[in-house]
C-alpha cells in the first residue's frame, strides 16, 4: 500500500503586525488504488447519452504520488504548489493542469490553468513526473476562511477559445466540480484525467485558510524616503530633486525606482540600430514646474564625426492603472506603459518619480566609435541638471531587412495616412503587417472562384517591403470580402470560429485550389514568393486535424511554392507532409519535435496571445520589463525563425487602453502593444524592447555566420569559444523556457561582448 502525503506550510510571520510565529501542518494520507476505469465507468452519472457528438471518455489514468502545497500568507497572497504524478496511460496530447479554488459551497471562486514544462504526450506510463513548482494568485476579492483545491489535468480534446479550462457558468450541464462539460455550440465533452487515488474525491486535493491579509500605509511612503535620502547622499540636501537612471528593461513606477543614482546614460549599438535607456526626475519635497529638456549633438571622442541630436527622441513614460489579473503578478495598480511626446515644458508634481526615456539612432553611415553628448534638465523653479551620454558605435549594422519573422494583425479601419503611419511603425520596429493580402474573389463566367489584386493592395505590399518587411501572410482564416486593412467584424469572428467540418468548410474547400493558384501566380509575377506563407486556420483542436489535412492540401494542390502555417499544436506526426510552417504557443513548445521538423526542412515560429501564463514570459503590461527582449534571446536559444502575435491595437473596452491596461479579459495590456494618438500610434516600453530583442536576434545570426564562414581564421580560439558560448545562451540568462534572468544588466553584458566579437570579426574579415 502506497501512501501520499499532503502538506501544507505557513511560512514564519516577519512583521509586528502578524500573529505569533506559528508553523501549521497537517499530513493527509490517501491510499493509491491500482484499479484501472475510464472517467465514464467509474462516474456513470455523467454518462453522454446516444444524442451528444461527444469526445471518448476513455481517458488516460494517473497517479497523484506527492504533493506538497505553500497556501497565502498575510503579506504574500498566492499558492505555490509542486507535485509528482504516475500516468498509468499514454497521453497522447498535450494536457494542461488546471486548479481550482472552491469554497465551502464547492463552488469555484478562481480558475487557473498551467502547461507543465515538460509536455505530457512525453511522459512514460509508471514513471515520475514531478511539475512545479507553479504558482498562482489568490485574488484580493476573497473573503478570509476555509477554501478547497481542485487540481487536475484535463482532457485536451476540446479546450475554450483561450485554452484555459472551461468553466461551469458559460457552459450548461455542467458536473458540481467542473470536471465534465457539454459545449452546447460544438457538442462536445471536456474530461478530467480520472485519478487512480481512492481517496480523492471530485478532485480536491486539500484546503487552506486564507487570512487578513496586512495592509501596511506607510510602507511606499517610508520607501520613497530611502530612495529620497539616496539621492540626497548624491548631490547634497540643497538640491530639490534628484537624477537616476536605469536600463529599458527596468519598470520605473510613479513612487518607485530600482535603478541608479547617476547622471550618465550609457548606450551600445550598431550601424542602422535604436536602442534606449532612461533617467528618472525623482522629486523631494516640492513638485517641479515648466521642465524644459535641451539636447546636444553627440560627438566623436577621436574624429569630427557627429551624430545630430535629431537622432536622439526623448519622450515621457505615462503610467496605466491595471487592475486584478489571473496570474501573479507583484503588485495592482500604476504601471508604467506608454511613451508620450514631450510637446513643450512639464511638471512633476512632490514626491513623485517621472521617468524619461531616451532613444539614440545611429545611421547606417556613422563612423564607428566612441561618442558623448548632454541632456540638460532644466525646471523654471530648482536649479538644472546635465546628464552625459556616453554612446559607443560598433562598426558593423544592423541590415534593412532583418532575418526574425514577426507578424501581427491590425485591428479596426483607418483612413489612408493613418494607415500608413501604423504600417511604417510597425516596420520601424520589424513587426510584418499581416493584413496586407485582401484579394476580391470573384465568380469566373466558367463557374470557378478566382481573386482579383487591387492595386492599393500591391502598393501597400511595395510600401512596405520598402521598409523592410521579410514575410507576407495570406490570412484564410476569413472568408468574408475585407473592406480595409484590419477589419474585426461579426462576420470575421464567425468565420474563425465556427466549426471547420460545417458548411463553411466545405464551401472554403471547393474553391480553395483556384484561389490558392491566383495568389501563387500573382506573387510569382512580382517576385514574392519566397516571402509568402499562408494561414488557414487558427489553433485548431484534435477533432479539426481531418480538416487541416484537407485545407492544406488544398493549398498546395493549387499553390505549391506557398508555405503553410499551423497556430496551435506542435509538430504531430498526424500532421506532417501538411505543415511547413509550426507555431506553437510558447508554453506548449516540444523542443524535440521542432528540432526534427527543421531538420525535415520546416520551419517553426511560435506565438503567443493571453497564455502562457508565467513563470513563461510574455507581453503583459505588469510584469518584468526584460521579458519582451528576452523572448527572442529564447527564440534563438530553441531555433525558432519567427513569432505571430494576435494584435498590437485591440482597444475593446472602453476607456482601453489609456484609462485602464485590462482591455482583454483579466489580462493588463493583452491585444495592446501601442496605444491611439491623435496622428498614429504611441509607442510603449513592451514595443520597444521587442524591437531590441529582434534585433539582438540579428546579433546572435551575424555571429552564427562568423562562425560558419571558419571563425578559427578569423578569431583567436578564446574569441571562438566565447562566441559558442553565447550563442547558446546558459544558466546566467536562460535555463528554460521558464526560468530566466530578469536583471537587465545580465543581458546587456552579454550583448556587449557578442557586440565586441562582431566588430572584431568584422574588422579582421
Amino acid at each position: 500500500m502506497l501512501f501520499m502525503i499532503l502538506m501544507f506550510v505557513v511560512p514564519l510571520p516577519f512583521s509586528n503586525h502578524l500573529p505569533q510565529p506559528a508553523l501549521l501542518a497537517f499530513v493527509l494520507a490517501m491510499a493509491f488504488a491500482p484499479g484501472h476505469a475510464s472517467f465514464a465507468q467509474q462516474h456513470p452519472e455523467h454518462s453522454p447519452s446516444s444524442q451528444e457528438m461527444v469526445v471518448s471518455l476513455e481517458t488516460p489514468q494517473i497517479t497523484l504520488q506527492a504533493l506538497k502545497i505553500s497556501p497565502p500568507t498575510t503579506i504574500d497572497r498566492k499558492v505555490t504548489l509542486t507535485a509528482n504524478f504516475i500516468p498509468l496511460d499514454v497521453i497522447e496530447r498535450d494536457a494542461p493542469l488546471f486548479l481550482n479554488i472552491l469554497d465551502n459551497d464547492n463552488k469555484p471562486v478562481a480558475r487557473f490553468c498551467h502547461h507543465p514544462l515538460k509536455p505530457t504526450h512525453v511522459w512514460k506510463p509508471g514513471a515520475v513526473v514531478q511539475v512545479g513548482p507553479v504558482t498562482f494568485p489568490v485574488y484580493s476579492h476573497l473573503l478570509p476562511g476555509k477554501y478547497k483545491l481542485q487540481l487536475g489535468f484535463l482532457s485536451p480534446a476540446r479546450i475554450d477559445d483561450v485554452g484555459l479550462l472551461v468553466t461551469p457558468n458559460t457552459l450548461s450541464d455542467p458536473t458540481p466540480m467542473g470536471t465534465h462539460f457539454h459545449d452546447p455550440e460544438f457538442g462536445t465533452k471536456y474530461v478530467a484525467f480520472p485519478y487512480s487515488n481512492e481517496n480523492i474525491p471530485d478532485f480536491i486535493v486539500g484546503t487552506f485558510d486564507l487570512p487578513e491579509p496586512v495592509v501596511d500605509d506607510e510602507e511606499p511612503f517610508a520607501e520613497f524616503e530611502i530612495l529620497k535620502n539616496r539621492c540626497r547622499d548624491q548631490y547634497g540636501r540643497e538640491r530639490r530633486y534628484g537624477i537616476g537612471t536605469a536600463s529599458s528593461m527596468t519598470k520605473v513606477g510613479p513612487t518607485t525606482f530600482d535603478g541608479t543614482i547617476d547622471t550618465r546614460l550609457r548606450f551600445a549599438l550598431c550601424k542602422n540600430e535604436k536602442e534606449p535607456y532612461q533617467f528618472a526626475i525623482i522629486t523631494w519635497d516640492h513638485p517641479l514646474q515648466g521642465i524644459s529638456l535641451k539636447v546636444s549633438d553627440l560627438r566623436h571622442k577621436n574624429k569630427p564625426d557627429v551624430i545630430s541630436k535629431n537622432n536622439i527622441d526623448c519622450r515621457r513614460v505615462e503610467y496605466v492603472r491595471t487592475q486584478e489579473p489571473n496570474y501573479h503578478t507583484e503588485h495592482v495598480g500604476w504601471w508604467p506603459d506608454p511613451l508620450v511626446e514631450i510637446q513643450g515644458p512639464f511638471d512633476v508634481p512632490s514626491h513623485r518619480v517621472q521617468s524619461i526615456w531616451v532613444q539614440v539612432s545611429v545611421p547606417h553611415d556613422a563612423a564607428s566609435g566612441a561618442y558623448v553628448g548632454q541632456i540638460q534638465v532644466n525646471p523654471s523653479n530648482a536649479a538644472a541638471y546635465t546628464l552625459e551620454l556616453h554612446v559607443k558605435v560598433w562598426d558593423f549594422s544592423i541590415p534593412p531587412r532583418v532575418k526574425f519573422k514577426m507578424g501581427t494583425h491590425l485591428q479596426g479601419e483607418f483612413p489612408e495616412e493613418k494607415q500608413k503611419a501604423y504600417l511604417e511603425n510597425l516596420l520601424d520596429h520589424h513587426v510584418n503587417p499581416m493584413d496586407l493580402c485582401r484579394a476580391r474573389y470573384v465568380l469566373r463566367e466558367n463557374g470557378s472562384v478566382g481573386c482579383e489584386f487591387p492595386d492599393t493592395m500591391t502598393s501597400d505590399i511595395h510600401f512596405c517591403l520598402d521598409r523592410g518587411m521579410n514575410s507576407l501572410c495570406i490570412d484564410g482564416a476569413a472568408w468574408e470580402q475585407r473592406k480595409s486593412i484590419g477589419v474585426w467584424d461579426a462576420e470575421s469572428q464567425k468565420s474563425i470560429t465556427m466549426t471547420l467540418g460545417s458548411v463553411f468548410e466545405k464551401k472554403f474547400g471547393e474553391v480553395l485550389p483556384s484561389i490558392a493558384a491566383d495568389y501563387e501566380a500573382y506573387l510569382r509575377q512580382h517576385g514574392w514568393e519566397e516571402l509568402a506563407y499562408w494561414e488557414l486556420l487558427n489553433e485548431p483542436t484534435v477533432l479539426e486535424y481531418p480538416a487541416v489535412r484537407r485545407l492544406h492540401s488544398l493549398v498546395a494542390q493549387g499553390a505549391p511554392g506557398i508555405k503553410r502555417v499551423l497556430k496551435g499544436p506542435p509538430p504531430y506526426p498526424d500532421l506532417q507532409g501538411y505543415v511547413d510552417i509550426w507555431c506553437p504557443l510558447i508554453g506548449r513548445f516540444d523542443e524535440r519535435e521542432c528540432r526534427l521538423a527543421k531538420t525535415r526542412g520546416e520551419s517553426v515560429f511560435w506565438h503567443i496571445c493571453d497564455t502562457p501564463f508565467p513563470p513563461y514570459p510574455n507581453l503583459y503590461v505588469d510584469k518584468h520589463g526584460i521579458e519582451p527582449r528576452l523572448l527572442f534571446w529564447m527564440a534563438w536559444k530553441y531555433g525558432v525563425d519567427g513569432l505571430l502575435y494576435w494584435s498590437p491595437n485591440f482597444w475593446g473596452k472602453p476607456g482601453a487602453p489609456w484609462e485602464i491596461a485590462q482591455n482583454w479579459r483579466t489580462i493588463n495590456g493583452e491585444g495592446c502593444l501601442i496605444y491611439p494618438g491623435a496622428d498614429g500610434p504611441v509607442d510603449t516600453i513592451r514595443w520597444e524592447n521587442i524591437r531590441d530583442g529582434i534585433e539582438d536576434y540579428e546579433y546572435f545570426w551575424m555571429l552564427d555566420q562568423v562562425l560558419k564562414d571558419g571563425a578559427e581564421k578569423i578569431l583567436g580560439e578564446v574569441q571562438v569559444a566565447e562566441a559558442r558560448k553565447y550563442l547558446n545562451p546558459g544558466g546566467e540568462i536562460i535555463t528554460s523556457r521558464c526560468q530566466f534572468t530578469r536583471r537587465p544588466a545580465d543581458l546587456l553584458s552579454a550583448r556587449e561582448q557578442i557586440g565586441d566579437l562582431l566588430e572584431l570579426a568584422m574588422r579582421r574579415k
